[in-house]
């Protein structure tokens, strides 16, 4: 197995939850919600998923490298862990609430804008989890072209969040590019880029990816494992 992953995992079976969004938010939304499912290798796949956990190395704009570690749960539980040197950042979501800590220390409670980031997170990294959940209202809004290329757009409204955008390939189903501002400036303003699509398994998925905050490159992330359905400690996403 090599490298990424956008695929978070539902318990409940897929297909029914999108035959539900296409009635309840009509039949463009749930056109894509489908193309969605197609990009990421399809419904039966991902429900057949309860869990995934992801290795590999990051680099940010210094040049510094970093080891990137990344578990999630069908219950949502969401763990990120970045470690360079001495220095490490984790964050957590867990039915609890949101946690970050920075050097090992203590997990302690996010403060606001990093509560926005971390959702974000979640959202773009467990995208097909994410936009089948009940309380969601995806709304189609479009499409359009870059590059030469045509693409698919999908807004999700959240009633714990700011609007997630999710630009998905016309064609293929793949997403490309996810954006969420929170109205907080420019420090609020989130964008993941995904590439390299390339077969996990039953599953289809981005092998690399690129964070901006503000317009400004963070973070990118090549992962080298890619492990589904393993025993996750539910202890990972305590504080």
């Amino acid at each position: 197995m090599r490298r990424l992953a956008i695929i978070m995992i539902a318990a409940l079976g897929l297909t029914a939850l999108a035959a539900t969004a296409a009635q309840s938010v009509g039949s463009k939304a749930g056109a894509l919600v489908e193309l969605a499912l197609k990009g990421f290798g399809g419904a039966d796949s991902v429900s057949a998923t309860s869990s995934l956990v992801a290795h590999g190395n990051a680099e940010k704009p210094s040049g510094a490298p970093a080891a990137y570690s990344f578990y999630v749960t069908n219950a949502g539980d969401f763990r990120l862990d970045l470690v360079s040197g001495s220095r490490s950042i984790t964050r957590t979501r867990s039915s609890a609430g949101s946690y970050f800590s920075s050097g090992g220390g203590r997990l302690e409670k996010v403060e606001v804008d990093d509560d926005w980031r971390l959702v974000f997170e979640q959202k773009s990294l467990g995208l097909v989890f994410e936009l089948l959940r009940p309380e969601l209202r995806p709304e189609y809004s479009g499409m359009g072209f870059i590059e030469g290329k045509r693409y698919e757009k999908l807004v999700l409204y959240d009633p714990a969040a700011p609007a997630l955008l999710v630009v998905l390939d016309g064609k293929t189903g793949q997403v490309k590019r996810t954006f969420m501002d929170t109205g907080q400036g420019p420090g609020g303003v989130f964008e993941m880029r995904f590439s390299d699509y390339s077969q996990e398994g039953e599953l289809v998925l981005p092998h690399s990816f690129d964070e901006y905050v503000g317009g400004r490159q963070v973070l990118r992330v090549k992962l080298d494992e890619v492990l589904f359905n393993n025993d996750v400690s539910p202890h990972l996403f305590r504080p």
